[in-house]
């Protein structure tokens, strides 16, 4: 997490979406030293949320979403997909803030 939080521009933003290797990262961490003045730190505590109660996964509408991406009823947020062989085109484009949403590598 200090890693990512290091590469931060003023006024950037990070959201974590979860450990994979559980909190471990946690137990150092310490926010007022850690995140960098200007910057924003969110989490989204998906594990906490997806599959439990009241948030069943098979009642998420997982084909309905992707179709109404596809008519464009929901806005699709991808800006462009990359070949890894162009990664350093993709970290231009978003260091020069030409990408108006989600910008991907493909490995």
């Amino acid at each position: 997490m200090e890693d990512s939080l290091a590469c931060l521009r003023p006024k950037g933003h990070i959201c974590f979406a979860g450990f994979l290797g559980g909190l471990k990262p946690l137990e150092q961490f310490q926010p007022i030293f850690q995140i960098p003045s200007g910057v924003r730190l969110t989490t989204l505590a998906s594990a906490l949320a997806f599959g439990q109660a009241g948030f069943e996964m098979s009642g998420i509408p997982l084909q309905k979403i992707i179709t109404d991406i596809e008519k464009g009823t929901i806005p699709n947020i991808l800006s462009k997909t990359f070949p890894a062989e162009d990664i350093v085109e993709a970290h231009k484009m978003v260091e020069t803030n030409l990408a108006n949403g989600k910008v991907v590598v493909q490995w």
